[in-house]
């Protein structure tokens, strides 16, 4: 009683039924590399982010960015949008602008008048928040830039509520991770490449712990 023991697996996968099994007899453990970053809710929210503002023609990205908790968006909507804009890049653009008088501002009237009412309303409170942190691009570092944009967002109570439960310290180690690709690039001369920042999250793992109490 009060002591530890150590457990180990020849694969992960066979930890699916063996802590939960643990955690339903209230034993604490903690584990090393059990949990992918990459697989974790808050990391796939900031990736989608750090992708999407790092590169304004990545579809795929502000797909994801505007179907995220950070905004909400139906897929409706989104088709809704599309179909206004003609093509998604012309979205992007308008959603990025800061320019709300004249033709845009018509713009932005017409297209509030579209959406269901809740894409509206969440849609005008994404923009909103976020056309202030677009307009210092290239004017900021790379991570004190997204980590603005992400707190701006509302990031800081997303990963306080997230799936995975409370998951702060897996956001601030991909910001760490983000700002040691970027330093890097900077001293070699070359582009910061999302590649190469992919590659590292890959080989990271989030902090592991049951949920039933301290470690022994």
């Amino acid at each position: 009683p009060g002591g530890s023991i150590a457990l180990l697996v020849r694969y992960r996968s066979h930890l699916k039924t063996i802590l939960p099994a643990m955690e339903d007899a209230s034993i604490a453990w903690q584990g090393t590399d059990i949990s992918p970053l990459k697989q974790r809710e808050v990391i796939m929210d900031v990736y989608s982010l750090t992708k999407a503002l790092h590169n304004p023609v990545d579809e795929i990205s502000w797909v994801a960015l505007l179907r995220s908790p950070f905004c909400g968006l139906s897929l409706s909507d989104l088709q809704v949008l599309k179909n206004y804009f003609t093509n998604f890049k012309r979205v992007i653009a308008w959603l990025v602008s800061s320019a709300e008088l004249g033709p845009a501002q018509t713009r932005s009237t017409e297209v509030w008048s579209i959406l269901s009412k809740n894409g509206a309303s969440r849609l005008k409170s994404f923009s909103q928040r976020l056309r202030p942190q677009w307009e210092q691009r290239e004017r900021k570092p790379l991570r004190q830039w997204i980590e603005s944009a992400w707190y701006s967002l509302g990031g800081e109570f997303l990963a306080a509520s997230s799936h995975d439960g409370e998951d702060s310290g897996s956001v601030s180690d991909f910001f760490d991770l983000l700002e040691s690709v970027d330093q890097e690039s900077l001293l070699s001369g070359k582009p910061f490449a999302m590649e190469e920042l992919e590659r590292r999250v890959d080989r990271l793992y989030a902090s592991s712990a049951s949920k039933v109490g301290g470690t022994d």
